[in-house]
């Protein structure tokens, strides 16, 4: 999404690779406390879905879960600062 906006001209550039090293961080950690939580349960899709189904899945969802949440919140603000109001598209 980071890279997206940055393509866009409606993120700076300069904010690209902070913002980038935060989300993959933040990834890794929330991952390996989920790990510690619920241990291989974590990667434990059900009967019958293999891994790659898994993934196809969360990736589907995370896709549908985006685009309805910027259809229902509309264009984004510009102007000086705006990149402080996408952070919570980009984290």
């Amino acid at each position: 999404m980071t890279v997206t906006l940055a393509t866009a001209r409606r993120f700076r550039w300069a904010e690209v690779a902070p913002y980038v090293v935060a989300q993959l961080l933040g990834a890794f950690v929330g991952a390996l406390l989920i790990v510690a939580y619920v241990g291989s349960r974590a990667t434990d899709f059900g009967s019958g879905v293999n891994d790659l189904q898994g993934i196809v899945a969360e990736a589907g969802g995370c896709v549908g879960s985006r685009t309805s949440s910027r259809r229902a919140t509309g264009p984004r603000p510009s102007g000086p600062g705006r990149a402080s109001r996408f952070a919570g598209d980009s984290v």
